[in-house]
């Protein structure tokens, strides 16, 4: 397993479009599939704590069901207000049928 890098899932746990919420590293982030890509993020929404794992997942984003703001899984970047700030998302690696957590990535702005 590369360094840094922690097991949270299973492939054939999440079909296509499918989010869950998995510990990495002591810190809870919400998992997501869109097609055959694995995308994870913060599980909290940046405007009002909203628990991501419980939105809805719209092509690459997701949307917080508290207040609708969205954010760009594979940026971090809110895309829909009231959310502004970004969430951090963090690398994803499958190997064979594990799916594994690795470090933060910066935030971006979305294309």
């Amino acid at each position: 397993m590369p360094e840094g890098f922690e097991i949270v899932a299973r492939v054939d746990e999440l079909r296509d479009g499918d989010v869950l919420l998995v510990n990495a590293g002591g810190q809870e982030l919400v998992l997501a599939r869109v097609g055959d890509d694995f995308l994870a993020v913060d599980s909290l929404c940046t405007h009002a704590l909203g628990s991501l794992d419980q939105g809805i997942l719209r092509g690459n984003e997701i949307e917080c069901p508290l207040h609708s703001g969205r954010f760009d899984l594979r940026t971090g970047a809110a895309t829909c207000e009231p959310a502004t700030a970004p969430i951090i998302t963090y690398e994803v690696r499958v190997e064979g049928e594990a799916i594994l957590i690795g470090p933060a990535k910066p935030p971006q702005e979305s294309d």
